[in-house]
């Protein structure tokens, strides 16, 4: 569900923020971040300013396949230069190591300012719904 019809610079920004962070390209998930942004994850105490954001985020993809992450948005609203995101996500951590993998249930949500450069994440929150799945190692041939 969509409680108001988000500019379509809104959801391209969405778009493209999420696939970058499947692909793993830490500068275009980065670019998307607010100079103050703060996140707030997983248990973690809280991540403020975009230098400390993108350690964050380049410490996860360094570590991690992060290819199979699938939000699905069930709230987008926007209101004037401001607008918040949130809906549920599923992935699969799977450690560049070659560890068996976890599969993650969560939620996400995302607030979003518009600036001179187009929209922006300042707040970013997430947090598991489920227990996590330990995913068995894939068998070599």
């Amino acid at each position: 569900m969509i409680a108001s019809s988000p500019p379509a610079e809104l959801e391209e920004a969405l778009r493209a923020f999420d696939e970058a962070f499947r692909r793993g390209d830490l500068d275009e998930v980065t670019r998307f971040f607010a100079p103050d942004i703060q996140l707030l994850v997983h248990e973690q105490e809280a991540i403020v300013g975009k230098d400390g954001a993108g350690r964050a985020f380049g410490q996860v993809l360094e570590m991690f396949d992060t290819s199979d992450y699938t939000p699905r948005y069930e709230v987008i609203d926007v209101h004037g230069d401001r607008a918040y995101v949130l809906g549920p996500f599923e992935e699969t951590l799977s450690p560049r190591s070659g560890e068996p993998g976890t599969r993650v249930h969560g939620r996400v949500v995302l607030f979003w300012a518009r600036d001179e450069e187009g929209w922006r994440v300042t707040r970013l929150l997430t947090g598991r719904s489920a227990p996590d799945e330990p995913i068995d190692a894939p068998s070599e041939a």
